[in-house]
């Protein structure tokens, strides 16, 4: 029997690229799992920059809507 780990989310992209890829504020919330953090660094952000941040974490499962 071969065990896979799964290296990608349910959009193909990598959790950990994904991660490594945010901006450093954005990388405090999720590790400190902050909800409330997250939403206001969010609302600080460009609109479109917010947007495709999360659209990458929804595609690599660090985000589930």
């Amino acid at each position: 029997m071969i065990n896979l780990q799964i290296t990608t989310g349910p959009g193909g992209l990598s959790p950990q690229e994904v991660f490594d890829s945010l901006p450093e504020k954005m990388q405090e919330c999720f590790a400190s799992q902050d909800i409330p953090m997250l939403q206001k660094v969010i609302d600080e952000m460009p609109q479109e920059e917010a947007a495709y941040h999360m659209k990458r974490c929804v595609d690599s499962g660090l985000w589930v809507p």
